[in-house]
């Protein structure tokens, strides 16, 4: 785990919950979602706030800035990521977004022009855990199933956050599902993330979650790769 960010764990994990998101098709970069896959898209709220751009300042290694826009309480976002990686002495620059759509994420390398689609495998099991329940609820139950504890309360922003420690990643600073502050405990990933800003309320434009058309874009089938 000592590569895998605090922020991804808490992003995935936190303030999950089935509920009142607006309706609209979400599927992969496209929008080409049906039947069961559209439900679940619409099912599933990652958040307490119904829309929001955020701009987070990292420091460390990697350093650099990440501006997440999320609508429909995080059913479709996307994570736009410029940072800088200083490894044997040289730096590396990498620049990348992270569209999610429903059950379905694409990773985007703006650098190489490339895109690899997929569907997130832990899904379902989220969507049927969250099923019925309070969203800020199954939050706090996934965070304590991994060994996390709450460690105090701090305003981020002026918005009040809840510290959560988990073991062998680190503190996450929480507030309404979101992590405005993350701070890795060890491992290659060595930086301290931190929102600047926050719009809530803020308008997401549908361009943001489309690939170019330019890009070389593939598909990966996760559930043919966990049946192996």
């Amino acid at each position: 785990m000592s590569r895998l960010s605090i922020w991804v764990i808490c992003a995935l994990l936190c303030a999950c919950g089935p509920g009142d998101a607006p309706g609209g098709e979400t599927g992969g970069p496209s929008g080409d979602v049906t039947g069961g896959d559209e439900a679940a898209a619409e099912g599933l709220r990652r958040y307490q706030i119904e829309s929001a751009v955020v701009t987070y300042e990292l420091t460390g290694t990697p350093r650099g800035t990440e501006v997440l826009s999320f609508d429909r309480y995080g059913a479709r976002e996307v994570s736009v990521n410029e940072h800088v990686m200083e490894t044997g002495g040289q730096s590396i620059e990498m620049n990348s977004s992270v569209i999610t759509e429903g059950p379905w994420i694409t990773n985007v390398d703006r650098k190489e022009k490339r895109a690899l689609r997929f569907k997130n495998p832990l899904y379902d099991d989220l969507l049927a855990a969250a099923a019925g329940k309070d969203p800020a609820e199954v939050g706090e139950s996934l965070m304590q199933a991994m060994g996390g504890q709450q460690v105090g309360d701090e305003e981020i922003l002026g918005r009040p956050c809840v510290v959560w420690e988990l073991p062998q990643v680190g503190k996450a600073w929480i507030w309404k599902g979101l992590v405005l502050k993350a701070e890795p405990k060890s491992g290659m990933v060595d930086s301290v993330k931190v929102a600047v800003s926050i719009e809530e309320g803020a308008e997401i434009s549908d361009a943001l979650f489309e690939v170019p058309a330019d890009y070389d874009l593939s598909e990966f089938d996760t559930d043919a790769a966990l049946r192996r």
